[in-house]
């Protein structure tokens, strides 16, 4: 008598490996659903990093901070902010003048504007410009971008300017969201302080 499987057997067998096929299948795809969403994520934050501390690097050894004055045509004179404002514009060390400010994509061109929603940088050295430059990625949109300056009038005899003790800090306010998905995205909240350091020449 020959011995082996029965038709009823194979077929629970392989309905059993079917069913745990599947499920291995799902727990697959759910994972590099969620690889994917981790790479997204870490690529818009480290990109909005890279900006923010950009800035507060040249901020940190900035001087004649005006809030609210975004044209780096203009030289910014020292002027303290406590109600905030989208942009900011000083001198960096080199003594090129710096802005930034939030803005939007005007048809080629980027464009300071208080209702965008692109991190912009623009830089003057020798009076020429470098133009308004992005420092977030289109998967960032910054909702609301707030610059806070105490201590610009630390200096003393500046017209228009109440001189004080205080060093000059600059408190940066940045709220947003970034792309998860195509149908998915996430806020963000970021707050960060920078006080002047001026380094001996």
């Amino acid at each position: 008598m020959q011995k082996g499987f029965t038709l009823v057997e194979i077929l629970v067998s392989v309905a059993l490996f079917s069913v745990v096929m599947l499920v291995a299948l799902g727990a697959l795809l759910m994972l590099s659903t969620a690889t994917r969403k981790a790479t997204s994520i870490n690529t818009a934050l480290d990109n909005l990093s890279a900006g923010v501390e950009s800035m507060s690097r040249t901020l940190r050894t900035g001087l004649n901070f005006n809030c609210g004055l975004a044209s780096v045509s203009s030289n910014p004179v020292p002027v303290n902010c406590v109600n905030g404002a989208t942009s900011i514009a000083f001198y960096a060390a080199d003594g090129s003048k710096v802005s930034y400010c939030l803005g939007v994509l005007s048809g080629s061109n980027y464009v300071c504007n208080s209702t965008g929603n692109i991190l912009l940088r623009n830089i003057s050295t020798a009076g020429v410009a470098s133009g308004w430059i992005p420092l977030t990625t289109p998967e960032i949109k910054i909702t609301n971008l707030k610059f806070y300056v105490e201590g610009a009038c630390s200096a003393g005899g500046i017209t228009g300017c109440t001189p004080d003790t205080i060093q000059p800090k600059i408190t940066m306010l940045i709220s947003g969201t970034y792309q998860v998905t195509t149908n998915q995205t996430s806020e963000f909240h970021l707050q960060s302080s920078v006080v002047q350091r001026i380094y001996d020449q």
